[in-house]
C-alpha cells in the first residue's frame, strides 16, 4: 500500500516537473513537486520499516516526516542498506515536507528534484534485491 502510493506521488512530482504537466514552470507547481517527493521517500522508508523491522504506525519515531530519523531507524534495526546519495540528501528533502506547501523560503529548484527523484528510484532497486 505505501510503496503504491509513493509511486503515484513520485508520478505526480514528474508530472509537475515536466514540459506538458508545467509549461510555463510555475514555481507553485514546481514546490509541489519537491512535496511529493519527499513524500513517495517517506513513504518508501516507512515500507522499509514495516516490512524489514515490523515496526508500525504505533511505534515510536516512525510518525516523523524527518528522513533522516527513518533512515538512522533502518539502520538501527535492519540489515537494509539505504543507497548514500540519499543519505546525503535526506535533511534537505526532509524540509520539502512543510515548506514547500506552506510558502517557506524554499522553492523548488528542478536540479535537485530530478535528483531527488533518481536517488527514490535508487531506493526502489534496492527494495528488491535480494540479500
Amino acid at each position: 500500500m505505501l510503496l503504491r502510493k509513493a509511486e503515484v506521488d513520485i508520478k505526480l512530482a514528474e508530472y509537475a516537473i515536466s514540459s506538458e504537466g508545467n509549461p510555463t514552470n510555475d514555481e507553485n507547481m514546481i514546490d509541489m513537486a519537491a512535496f511529493h517527493v519527499q513524500q513517495a521517500i517517506e513513504k518508501t522508508l516507512k515500507h522499509i520499516l514495516r516490512t524489514e523491522a515490523g515496526i508500525s504506525e504505533t511505534d515510536k519515531g516512525y510518525k516523523t516526516h524527518d528522513l533522516v530519523s527513518l533512515i538512522l531507524m533502518i539502520e538501527e534495526k535492519t540489515d537494509f542498506v539505504v543507497p548514500d546519495g540519499l543519505k546525503e540528501i535526506a535533511s534537505d528533502v526532509t524540509g520539502w515536507e512543510a515548506s514547500s506547501r506552506y510558502g517557506g523560503s524554499y522553492t523548488g529548484i528542478l536540479n535537485e528534484i530530478r535528483q531527488a527523484i533518481d536517488l527514490y528510484k535508487e531506493l526502489k532497486e534496492e527494495i528488491g534485491k535480494p540479500e
